[in-house]
């Protein structure tokens, strides 16, 4: 039987990409970068699999695309094992391509321009080996003697590949101004600095890490905890309070200190050596930036609203906890 036109078209656009996958850990993707990930097989074609680093839920598939903002194209390419009829293999790759695109499009940016394509068995994946490259076929997989040793090679055929096809080179200059890297999608250097997820102290003495029915302080230290000991290459680092503008500079630079002590407190209850670890007060004197109006939340242009609850959120921003990397060890 005759290879349809469609499918030629289709090998000959994904082919010129190969399996040369980007790092998920690359700050700024460009075009040609292809990015690898692995879905568990079940119903859904969304949910990450689980077994993974890092892949717990849809929501690492959202954050990864919602911070890599540079994206303004993409073709989703699905690839399924030989095991079935090549024409429902194809069916299967096409329908889980849509999937995901739809899933993009409804939860990251439904102004993505996104082509989904679906491959079937088509393009086995390429291992190296000793003797060269080897597609992973049906004949190959046959001749191995164990069945976790088949699906192992199966599974390595059922991938997803993200393409990009288009990219904004500029769209590092906004995420520069917000001064973080992310935990999961930036390499492991000096001076990253990471934003904790929101938290809350109480009022009396500086206070102590706030836990109740609405914020779960507690829950967010732990997050930036198990992140340092999932990276025993980092060893020391930074704990930095800010404080919002509201009291004096003097009390406002004494209460970010002792809460930075709170909080690694914190830390070193839950196992990081504290000498690791070193803290710094901030008070009030570096205000968080807005990219929206590209200026520093200062106090008197907090003022200058009469909106409340504006006001309060601003606050509220510069009211933070940031891990800053001091030391990483060499290899």
């Amino acid at each position: 039987m005759k290879t349809p036109f469609i499918l030629l078209f289709l090998l000959s656009i994904c082919s010129s990409f190969g399996q040369e996958y980007t790092s998920l850990r690359k700050d700024f993707l460009e075009e040609r970068d292809t990015i690898h990930l692995e879905f568990k097989r079940d119903r859904s074609c969304i949910r990450l699999n689980p077994e993974l680093e890092l892949y717990q839920s849809n929501h690492f598939l959202v954050d990864y695309f919602k911070y890599h903002k540079e994206i303004l194209s993409l073709k989703i390419i699905t690839h399924q094992d030989c095991r079935g009829t090549t024409e429902k293999n194809l069916e299967i790759s096409q329908r889980r391509a849509e999937s995901i695109k739809e899933f993009l499009l409804e939860y990251v940016d439904s102004n993505m321009k996104i082509e989904a394509i679906g491959m079937g068995e088509n393009m086995p994946y390429t291992a190296k080996t000793d003797s060269g490259f080897t597609a992973l076929d049906c004949k190959l997989i046959s001749t191995k003697t164990t069945k976790d040793e088949q699906e192992r090679l199966h599974q390595l055929n059922r991938r997803t590949e993200f393409v990009v096809i288009k990219a904004n080179s500029e769209a590092w200059l906004e995420r520069e101004w917000t001064d973080y890297s992310h935990r999961f999608f930036s390499e492991i250097e000096v001076g990253n600095l990471y934003l904790f997820p929101e938290i809350s102290f109480t009022y009396s003495g500086g206070g102590s890490l706030q836990a109740n029915d609405s914020i779960n302080s507690i829950d967010s230290v732990l997050i930036m905890i198990h992140f340092l000991k999932d990276h025993p290459e980092i060893t020391k680092v930074e704990i930095g309070v800010h404080s919002d503008c509201r009291g004096s500079f003097e009390n406002n630079q004494k209460l970010s200190e002792r809460r930075a002590g709170v909080v690694k407190d914190e830390f070193v209850y839950n196992g990081i050596p504290p000498e690791m670890i070193e803290t710094k007060g901030y008070g009030e004197s570096k205000p968080s930036y807005d990219n929206n109006f590209h200026r520093k939340r200062t106090c008197d242009w907090i003022k200058g609203w009469e909106d409340k609850e504006i006001m309060e959120n601003m606050h509220q921003k510069n009211r933070r906890v940031e891990l800053k990397i001091l030391e990483v060890k060499k290899e």
